[in-house]
């Protein structure tokens, strides 16, 4: 019963640990799941995404008509040329 438990543990912090990292949690709860502890430990050494951490740190944001990433301080976006104007998601600020 015990190694059940622990188990299924595995499953909801491979899970957790995932969704931190931009990955989505159901891939790390099939690595759970799977795996267990190993499951947890492939997970734990996934390299975040960078484009999901940088934005909720305020280092990039969206082109509104593309929804492309860009850097903050862009006045028209790279992809698609629209105009983006003055930098309306500060660094550091945290919209959620």
């Amino acid at each position: 019963m015990l190694y059940a438990v622990l188990w299924l543990a595995c499953v909801f912090i491979a899970m957790a640990m995932a969704d931190r990292k931009g990955h989505g949690g159901c891939a790390g709860a099939i690595f759970g799941l799977l795996l267990g502890p190993i499951g947890v430990l492939i997970v734990g050494v996934w390299p975040a995404r960078r484009n999901r951490v940088a934005q909720e740190e305020g280092r990039t944001k969206k082109c509104p008509a593309c929804a492309e990433l860009v850097q903050p301080d862009a006045v028209k976006c790279r992809f698609c040329g629209t105009d983006i104007g003055p930098a309306s998601n500060p660094p550091g600020a945290h919209y959620g």
